[in-house]
């Protein structure tokens, strides 16, 4: 498995919170990940509303983006992700 981000980002920065659950969502590819292991990896305390909240904005919004999936309760990287990280010098 690949490594994953150490310290949680804040919750305040919409921005950084979308940029960590895609690269999650690249570094685990192929695998489906679920909102709750995504919350657990993505905020400081997985049991805050708050926090849950704010994985599911960031979750929506790479989905309106076209860089992920959603399939029930799991989330993946779509292949314009995948493609676009591969071109990635």
């Amino acid at each position: 498995m690949s490594e994953r981000p150490r310290q949680a980002p804040r919750v305040e920065d919409p921005d950084v919170l979308v940029s960590a659950a895609l690269v999650i969502l690249l570094a685990e590819h192929p695998a489906l990940l679920s909102l709750e292991e995504l919350t657990r990896m993505l905020s400081s305390d997985p049991h805050d509303w708050r926090e849950q909240d704010a994985v599911r904005v960031a979750l929506g919004q790479l989905r309106s983006d076209g860089l992920t999936h959603q399939h029930g309760a799991f989330y993946f990287a779509t292949k314009a992700a995948i493609r676009g990280q591969a071109l990635q010098p």
